[in-house]
């Protein structure tokens, strides 16, 4: 199951960052984001920080639930259309 919750989180988030780097809509379907926000930090151990996932995106303002599971993971729009993730 935790493997099967990983993967979704991946799939959510990274396709979240071809949305953004294409001028695409970035939200996932409805419920989908906030299901995995809800157990995202679990799953992803700290000593994976700096490996294979960034450090959390701290950002000022309102962001939709997918961007904030993006930025948990490291991800941040602003890089994305620098063009480095």
């Amino acid at each position: 199951m935790e493997a099967a919750r990983g993967f979704t989180v991946e799939t959510i988030v990274h396709g979240w960052d071809l949305a953004v780097a294409t001028g695409q809509p970035s939200d996932a379907p409805n419920g989908i984001a906030d299901r995995c926000l809800s157990y995202a930090a679990a799953i992803i151990p700290d000593r994976l920080r700096g490996v294979s996932y960034d450090a959390p995106v701290v950002a000022a303002g309102t962001f939709s639930t997918t961007e904030q599971l993006a930025h948990l993971l490291g991800h941040e729009r602003a890089r994305i259309a620098r063009g480095s993730r």
